[in-house]
């Protein structure tokens, strides 16, 4: 699923939820009363009374905190922006991403570094907990209540508009990840899913190609000219493989993180899938993950067939070569001929691609 959201100067990291905390002296110490109307969600995160150790408390009452700390720690509460996500910043590549899906560890959905929540804190948000924080001191230093307006401490905070903000000609993506339903968004398309790590990577062709065939669709039905319908056909053949070839470009950049020697990991980097016998050759070899699984050779040949076709008729106003028919051995046309592409020819592109796809995608979900 995806959305572009048009927020505007309106978006805030941390959105007014219409909270306070109340931290209420009593013989046994200090005990805490939340209330509020307008969370959107929230979490709960542990700092130490120094500033200087932060970590994610799972909802389980405010009162529940780890034994056995080598430093006292006290909750802070971290609203949810007003679409009910929170930001998020990695903390290797500093790359900002928002999530619904807050949990002990995360992943980046860029470079799907992994680490504990705390370290995915933004400024912002720091500068938050740790207004939090120092009211937690003044309570357990004076003699009197304290009020924890969360309103107040948001609204004083300079940064709390960060600059990646989510507008529609940002690009921004939405997607749900298909094995846990966490939400997240993105700038891109491609990305893993910050709770679990599973890769979005099919669900974003699944979107592609749900379009190419609608678009396949009203053609087939809805223009009569035959010259007009070919032009069409053409258009639709190199679409099909270029949204394959983003996606399977993805899946690469994933397996050059795996341990292996510079060699292979340039080899890997710098893999086409131009001419996709070969980079299934390669793929399977180095990786055991067979693209072409289930595909009868004259699915393989008809794969290598069209991909040479989508060179030609993008870079060949779709007129024959001495190099197509050297990597094709195609007897149906001849050198200089303008080659045509039926609508069957798309029809059963679209459908082994996918398959190919498919393929790619589980093989590579599947390694450990």
């Amino acid at each position: 699923m995806s959305a572009s959201d048009s927020l505007g100067e309106e978006f805030r990291e941390i959105g007014n939820c219409g909270g306070k905390l109340e931290l209420i002296r009593n013989e046994e110490g200090i005990s805490m009363s939340i209330s509020g109307k307008g969370f959107t969600g929230y979490v709960q995160v542990g700092i130490s009374l120094d500033g200087e150790r932060m970590e994610f408390w799972p909802m389980r009452g405010v009162d529940q905190r780890p034994a056995k700390e080598p430093s006292p720690m006290v909750p802070a509460f971290l609203p949810a922006d007003k679409t009910g996500l929170w930001g998020r910043q990695c903390p290797k590549c500093q790359a900002y991403f928002r999530t619904n899906g807050i949990r002990e560890y995360m992943f980046c959905p860029y470079c799907n570094y992994r680490a504990r929540a705390a370290a995915f804190t933004t400024k912002n948000q720091h500068a938050f907990l740790n207004s939090q924080r120092e009211l937690w001191i003044t309570a357990f230093e004076g003699g009197e209540n304290v009020t924890i307006d969360l309103d107040r401490i948001a609204s004083d905070l300079p940064q709390n508009q960060p600059s990646w903000t989510p507008r529609e000609e940002q690009q921004q993506f939405r997607f749900v990840c298909e094995r846990c339903q966490t939400s997240c968004d993105i700038l891109g398309e491609y990305g893993s899913c910050p709770a679990c790590g599973y890769r979005n990577s099919l669900t974003v062709l699944k979107r592609h190609w749900d379009a190419l065939d609608k678009e396949f669709q009203l053609v087939d039905t809805e223009i009569q000219d035959r010259q007009e319908r070919a032009r069409k056909w053409e258009s639709l053949l190199p679409r099909y493989i270029s949204a394959f070839e983003a996606m399977v470009h993805d899946i690469r950049a994933q397996l050059v993180t795996l341990p292996m020697i510079a060699k292979r990991r340039k080899e890997v980097g710098s893999l086409s899938f131009q001419q996709i016998g070969q980079a299934e050759e390669s793929i399977r070899k180095w990786f055991g993950i067979e693209i072409f699984f289930g595909l009868k050779p004259e699915d393989q040949r008809f794969l290598n067939r069209e991909f040479n076709r989508r060179h030609l008729l993008v870079h060949r106003a779709g007129r024959v070569d001495d190099e197509y028919l050297q990597k094709t051995g195609d007897t149906s046309v001849k050198l200089h001929q303008s080659i045509r592409v039926q609508s069957s020819d798309v029809a059963r592109l679209a459908k082994l691609l996918f398959q190919c796809a498919q393929n790619f995608f589980e093989q590579f979900s599947s390694i450990s």
